[in-house]
């Protein structure tokens, strides 16, 4: 037996609505919260308001029971959208299990108006341009001295499944197609 005075408004309750099951159940559901903890969960607070809502309106039954589904689903919902984020984030970018969205791009020698390297990268894209790129340019264009350099984004891949492939598959076509103007200055390595 409780030893914890309950509320008068769980007792009032229990005792004005326990003729329907549902309301029943809330009342005893909110009476042994109340006696194992001390406190009423927001569930059963919700589903009880929800009672008395429906006992005010002629017909309206089960909105505690729908109350209590809605709350359940929310939870499961709010606790598979935090799994499926840390899951997204623990995989790197650069895995092939990477679903976040990737672009290509050129670093381009002003003077020869010649491709110098070809990359990929799933960072940031700043003013149209990509921010792994122009790290790199204004590196080359510090240690050339004269602004030789610049880049150009070739491609975008959307997030989504299978794009770090694609992505991979575009780089590799691309470095092909340019293997002779990336020889050049020699500042492509890979693919």
């Amino acid at each position: 037996m409780c030893q914890t005075p309950v509320p008068w408004y769980i007792i009032y309750l229990h005792l004005l609505l326990y003729h329907e099951d549902a309301v029943g159940n809330d009342a005893a559901e909110a009476t042994y919260q109340y006696c194992a903890t001390g406190s009423v969960s927001n569930t059963t607070k919700a589903a009880l308001t929800a009672d008395v809502m429906a006992a005010a309106v002629p017909g309206l039954t089960g909105t505690g029971l729908a109350v209590r589904m809605g709350a359940k689903a929310a939870e499961t919902s709010i606790k598979v959208n935090t799994v499926s984020k840390v899951v997204k984030a623990s995989v790197h970018g650069n895995s092939k299990a990477s679903t976040k969205a990737q672009h290509a791009y050129d670093i381009i020698n002003k003077k020869t108006n010649k491709v110098i390297k070809t990359g990929i990268n799933g960072g940031q894209i700043k003013n149209g341009k990509s921010v792994r790129a122009e790290t790199q340019v204004k590196k080359w264009n510090k240690e050339s001295g004269d602004g030789t350099y610049k880049s150009e984004i070739t491609h975008h891949e959307p997030a989504g499944e299978g794009l770090r492939t694609r992505i991979l598959d575009y780089e590799k076509e691309r470095a092909n197609v340019l293997r002779e103007e990336l020889k050049a200055e020699n500042k492509h390595k890979r693919p």
